[in-house]
């Protein structure tokens, strides 16, 4: 199942989209707030120039039908707009890191169809809301049951205060990213080249 904006949707107010025969009504595009979505929800950070690595996971990710992918940022490297526009069937929630720092790939992402791109985001996936951005002191006034940032490289899940955190760690470093169960919330770590 797939999650898409419909073509020519607006960019500001409500939207009605069929999907099989479940419906989505009165969608914010601003705050994105999804109502059905595919239980299995893909986060990882800090993937730097490691677009081989980046490639094999969202290859991974296709082959598995995991069709969202949360990014806490430090992305933006190389051939990166490429690399995204061969997964159009994957919807991207990305946030931007400090070293995020290409203007003109920016732009060029901020364009795809599947992609919010923004420092810090708020979305409500499978009946859960997220909160995610580059680095954790970005989200401390979040009232999110799953918080989600990057930028240390080191991978850590914590419940702190009804509130799951967790940071992926560094796909370029580790080659780690995490699956998550958004019904059970549930974590599996991956290697970029594991086949899930």
């Amino acid at each position: 199942m797939q999650v898409r904006f419909p073509p020519g949707s607006p960019k500001i107010g409500s939207w009605k989209v069929d999907i099989g025969h479940w419906k989505i009504q009165s969608v914010s595009i601003l705050t994105f707030n999804l109502l059905f979505i595919s239980k299995f929800i893909a986060i990882l950070s800090d993937s730097h120039g490691g677009l081989d690595r980046f490639r094999l996971a969202l290859e991974n990710l296709r082959a598995a039908k995991i069709q969202t992918v949360l990014h806490a940022g430090d992305f933006v490297a190389g051939d990166i707009v490429e690399l995204l526009k061969n997964f159009p069937e994957i919807n991207f929630w990305i946030t931007l890191g400090n070293c995020d720092i290409d203007e003109k790939s920016i732009s060029e992402i901020q364009k795809l169809p599947n992609i919010k791109l923004a420092e810090k985001i708020e979305v409500t996936l499978g009946g859960r809301k997220f909160a995610m951005a580059h680095r954790i002191e970005d989200l401390r006034k979040s009232d999110a049951e799953v918080l989600v940032s990057g930028h240390t490289h080191i991978a850590r899940i914590q419940k702190l205060n009804n509130q799951l955190r967790i940071n992926p760690g560094s796909l370029f470093e580790s080659g780690m990213y995490l699956i998550l169960d958004s019904e059970k919330l549930t974590l599996t770590g991956k290697t970029f080249s594991e086949k899930i």
